[in-house]
């Protein structure tokens, strides 16, 4: 069963990484240089026991996004074709177990994304989180 949750973690995290990373020296390259180690030592709540986290996020698949944080907390980021492209222009929900909390990331939110599946890793909220 052990075998068979870690599988799975790495079934659903398997979408990391496979975007390009920012171009060397590109704006968001120079923007998230200095938080590349923070970046990828993030991890998420899963069944993956005995941590029962799985790894979720890589400097290639992350990008800044419009987030807007709603009446109820909740949070919706808005993906766009410039990020990912190949994806639609759209508000997702935030789903709250993907929130990274106390990012060091102090500009717009950040949302992790795999640029294949659309499956979302991580979302760090604008400001740094609570």
């Amino acid at each position: 069963m052990r075998t068979l949750a870690a599988l799975l973690c790495a079934v659903l995290t398997a979408g990391v990484a496979l975007a390009d990373p920012p171009a060397p020296g590109s704006p968001l390259a120079t923007r998230l240089r200095p938080y590349k180690g923070w970046i990828e030592g993030q991890w998420i709540p899963c069944k993956n026991p005995p941590s029962n986290t799985c790894w979720c996020c890589s400097i290639a698949d992350g990008r800044p996004v419009e987030a807007v944080q709603q009446r109820d907390g909740h949070w919706r980021a808005h993906v766009t074709p410039e990020n990912w492209p190949g994806q639609p222009d759209m508000w997702i929900d935030v789903p709250p177990q993907i929130e990274v909390q106390h990012s060091p990331l102090m500009f717009e939110g950040f949302l992790w994304r795999s640029p294949i599946t659309g499956q979302n890793f991580c979302f760090a909220p604008p400001g740094g989180g609570v």
